[in-house]
Parts: structure tokens; C-alpha cells; sequence
């Protein structure tokens, strides 16, 4: 089965904002109709994505979302831990329509929680704040990444140096990522950037990623 869709959302005065138009896929219009919720994958098996490579252990088979030139971060980070777990319809685009993301401003971190929170109960997964304590960081990175569950992890940029690239204190501003791996040896947490190609996998000290963290949530399956 095939279905075209077109949205768009009404600014109201007679203006509209152009959202997205797709191609979905799925073996019978139920399946696409259900967004690939039949799909989500089983917590206990995330552990056998779980890769060690000497002292680097990371979640391997995090697709890459790009989010492009919108303020797409959180729910291209979102769609991206959807289609890990296995509801690959579930994009960006439609994600951000739900919680009214602006190409500037970006997305409301609340709103997308009660979101998905709403969402849980579809696609049978809950979700769980986490930080609370820089203190606790390491620690929640390493039970999550050891689990297989990839870590939204909302960050402000321009507070930490990031490989090599100078601090521009005027471009300070919130982001969305997701950290999928770690290494105690060398006291580093490893993370993707929802920017295409060449954001797969990068690294930063346990330090400076427990200073610029503004927010820690999982998104983890119920069966």
C-alpha cells in the first residue's frame, strides 16, 4: 500500500503554514494507518544492540533523522528513537506538526512530553525525566547505554567547547540530541547530532556534558 499525504496547519486570519508532504509505505492500509506501533520492539532485547570497542561501549543501529535547515532537534531526535525501536513511521515532520515546533524557535521540551507521554499509551512505551543531579549523570548514561535505550539529552550549546570549535557566547541557545554511548577509561560520553552525515558519532568529557545538560529523558518499551 501506497498513501500520499499532504499537511498543513492553519495560523488562523486566514494563514496557512505549509508542513510536510510524505510517501508512507506498509504492507496493508492498517499498518500505515497504525504508524508501525505493531513494530515496537521488546525492552529486553535492546541489550543485544550494545557494542564494545576496548574501553567505548555504544548503541549501535540509531538511524539518522536529518532535521535539515528547521528547528526540527527534538522531534527529528524523537522520530530517530522511534525508528530504532521499530516505528519507523513515525517522522519528524508529523512530530512537529503535534507540538507546533517553529522553524526558529524551535520545540517546547513540555509539550513534546505531554505529547509523548499520549503517544506512550499507543505505541506502548513510557517516558521517564531523568536529571536531577550532575552528580548522577555518568551513571544514568552508563545504566541506559548498557541497556540499549538511547538518551534524549537537551544541551546549551555555546557553553562547552565542542571538537575544537571556539565558544561563541551570542549563539548560546538550546539543543536536542541523544547520547548513545560512553567510556570510563577516558572519562567520555558519546553522542549523534540529528545533522546527516558526518553527526553520527561524537564524543565530549563527562564534565563538560554534565555542565551543558539542561534535561535527560528515555523513551523505554513497555513489553
Amino acid at each position: 500500500m501506497l498513501l500520499l499525504e499532504a499537511s498543513a496547519t492553519d495560523m488562523g486570519n486566514g494563514n496557512i503554514r505549509p508542513e510536510f508532504i510524505r510517501i508512507k509505505m506498509g504492507a496493508t492500509a492498517e499498518s500505515i494507518a497504525t504508524g508501525g506501533a505493531e513494530n515496537l520492539t521488546q525492552a529486553a532485547w535492546l541489550h543485544e544492540n550494545v557494542k564494545r570497542e576496548g574501553g567505548m561501549v555504544y548503541i549501535a543501529g540509531v538511524p539518522m533523522v536529518d532535521q535539515g535547515q528547521k528547528g526540527y532537534c527534538l522531534p527529528a531526535s524523537v522520530a530517530r528513537v522511534f525508528a530504532y525501536y521499530g516505528a519507523d513511521a513515525v517522522d519528524q515532520h508529523a512530530l512537529a506538526q503535534v507540538c507546533n515546533t517553529k522553524t526558529e524557535g524551535g520545540t517546547s521540551l513540555g509539550v513534546m512530553y505531554n505529547e509523548l507521554v499520549a503517544m506512550g499509551r499507543v505505541f506502548h512505551f513510557s517516558v521517564q525525566p531523568l536529571y536531577a543531579n550532575k552528580a548522577d549523570f555518568a551513571s544514568l548514561v552508563q545504566y541506559y547505554v548498557n541497556s540499549g535505550i538511547p538518551m534524549l539529552w537537551c544541551v546549551e550549546l555555546n557553553t562547552a567547547r565542542e571538537a575544537g570549535i571556539p565558544i561563541r557566547e551570542k549563539d548560546k541557545g538550546c539543543h536536542e540530541r541523544l547520547i548513545i554511548g560512553y567510556n570510563t577509561q577516558e572519562k567520555l560520553i558519546y553522542f549523534t547530532d540529528s545533522w546527516g552525515q558526518g553527526h553520527e558519532l561524537k564524543k565530549m568529557s563527562v564534565s563538560d556534558a554534565a555542565m551543558i545538560t539542561l534535561g535527560l529523558h528515555v523513551m523505554i518499551p513497555n513489553r
